[in-house]
């Protein structure tokens, strides 16, 4: 588990936001386990692995 899901996870419940309604922007396929968590996804300017698990996924792709 990465530090930004835990302290996600942490803080998340204590103002209970629902991942499952959250926009999440990135550009880096480390951040998959949020990405997958949040239902409304949208990769920026991804790399190649991002951009396959986009395409695979029908996220949404923006590239700058």
């Amino acid at each position: 588990m990465t530090r930004l899901i835990y302290v996600s996870r942490t803080e998340l419940k204590v103002k209970k936001v629902n991942l499952e309604k959250a926009t999440f922007y990135t550009d880096s396929i480390h951040d998959l386990p949020l990405v997958e968590k949040c239902k409304n996804s949208i990769v920026v300017s991804p790399d190649e692995r991002l951009k396959k698990h986009a395409e695979n996924n029908n996220l949404q792709i923006i590239n700058r």
